[in-house]
C-alpha cells in the first residue's frame, strides 16, 4: 500500500509570544519522494513540551503542498514547541510517523526561561540558537552573547556539549 509522509517547513524556528507562524508542508510518496496525490488535507498542529496541542487545525492542499499561518497566543510561555503535520492516512500508521520540526518560542514577560548562565556572579552568558531543529549534515547555527552584569560585551571562548557531554563544536565570541 502506498504511504506517505509530510515535509514541513516554517519561516524561521525562533518565534515571540504573539508572533505570526508562516509554515509550508509537502505531502510526499514515503518509497520515492514524489509529490503525493492521495491526501487532499493536512492536519497542522502546535504542541507544548508536554505534548498538549495548543493548536489543531486543518488545510487544503493542492498539488501536494498546503501553506497557511497562525497567531502565537500573547501569553504563550517560554519554551520549546513542537510543529507536527500528518495526513488521515500517515494516522493509521501512529504519531511515530508524523513529521514535525522543533520551535522555540520566547514571551518576553517569562524570559526568565531562557538558556543563561552566570558565571563567577560577574558573567551573564546567553546561547540562543537560531534553528532547534538539527538537521543531519545541514550546519547549525546560534548565536552566543556574553555581557558583565553592567551589560559590557566580554570576549569568551567555549564550547557546546549534547546530552552524553560530547563536544559539538566550540567558539570565540571575539573582541
Amino acid at each position: 500500500m502506498p504511504a506517505e509522509t509530510v515535509m514541513i517547513t516554517s519561516d524561521r524556528s525562533i518565534y515571540l509570544s504573539g508572533d505570526i507562524v508562516y509554515f509550508s508542508a509537502m505531502i510526499l510518496e514515503s518509497d520515492n519522494f514524489l509529490v503525493s496525490e492521495l491526501s487532499k488535507v493536512i492536519r497542522i498542529e502546535l504542541l507544548n513540551s508536554s505534548g498538549t496541542a495548543l493548536l489543531n487545525d486543518k488545510f487544503i492542499v493542492r498539488e501536494g503542498a498546503a501553506n497557511g499561518s497562525f497567531k502565537l497566543q500573547d501569553d504563550i510561555p517560554t519554551g520549546w514547541y513542537q510543529l507536527r503535520g500528518y495526513t488521515t492516512w500517515m494516522r493509521n500508521m501512529g504519531p511515530e510517523h508524523f513529521s514535525q520540526m522543533n520551535l522555540r518560542i520566547i514571551n518576553p514577560a517569562d524570559a526568565s526561561h531562557l538558556n543563561s548562565f552566570v558565571l563567577n556572579d560577574t558573567l551573564d552568558v546567553t546561547v540562543i540558537a537560531r534553528n532547534g531543529a538539527a538537521l543531519t549534515g545541514a550546519p547549525n547555527r546560534c548565536a552566543v552573547r556574553a555581557v558583565t552584569r553592567k551589560g559590557r560585551p566580554v570576549a569568551v571562548d567555549g564550547f557546546l556539549l549534547n546530552n552524553r557531554n560530547d563536544t559539538v563544536t566550540d567558539f570565540s565570541t571575539g573582541k
